[in-house]
């Protein structure tokens, strides 16, 4: 008997998971990128470029509410497990030695849209994002380092009360002028993680590994 309960309760979380995050709406990209009229080859195939960002000192920044970047993330194991923060500030301040150069990226937990408000809210709960204890999720990097054409962040990822070293790959794509006639330098990236590591809970039917992805148009400030 005592087994078929505990078989029971198994199905129910696993079924809650799948309930949770099938659920229909995927989230879809509208951002519209602005056209580049200096590019950084990014191929990788002439390793001996210099750096582009040497000539780019001072503090790049964009935010959510003004300016042109987006912030994806993915949830491995359900294909639809998919969204946006949409609250958001990315600051890049860059040193005259490149290497000793800061960046700062900050999400707003609420801010998830994964195109299902009940998908949502249950990612705003204590087995996930916690919101209502930790409304912030921040990356802070204090070294940057070159190769092959490549940036690497060195710094640390903060979500849910826990800070675990985390090092991310970018790619300067060049610089061009926006809708509003600001000049402003392109940046792409991303990272992974396992949301285990931060203390959120395993559950039935989700994968542990959260994809990041990200498009800026940094604008000197």
């Amino acid at each position: 008997m005592k087994k078929i309960i505990i078989g029971v309760v198994v199905l129910a979380a696993i079924g809650a998971g799948v309930y949770y995050f099938a659920l229909s709406g995927e989230y879809e990209s509208d951002l519209e990128k602005s056209a580049l009229t200096t590019t950084v080859d990014t191929t990788g195939s002439a390793e001996d470029l210099p750096p582009s960002i040497d000539q780019l000192e001072g503090l790049y920044a964009v935010n959510s509410e003004k300016g042109n970047a987006e912030v994806i993330f993915e949830i491995d194991g359900l294909k639809n497990t998919k969204g946006a923060f949409e609250q958001f500030t990315v600051d890049f301040n860059i040193d005259d030695n490149f290497e000793n150069s800061a960046l700062e990226i900050v999400f707003q937990v609420s801010s998830i849209n994964t195109e299902n408000s009940t998908r949502d809210e249950h990612l705003m709960d204590v087995d996930f994002f916690n919101e209502s204890a930790h409304p912030t999720m921040k990356y802070m990097a204090n070294r940057i380092t070159y190769e092959n054409n490549e940036y690497t962040a060195q710094g640390d990822l903060t979500l849910v009360g826990e800070t675990n070293n985390l090092a991310f790959p970018f790619k300067h794509l060049g610089g061009g002028t926006n809708d509003a006639g600001e000049n402003f330098e392109a940046f792409e990236g991303g990272f992974e993680f396992d949301r285990t590591q931060y203390g959120m809970q395993e559950e039935g039917g989700v994968g542990n590994i959260v994809t990041i992805t990200f498009y800026a148009e940094l604008v000197k400030s």
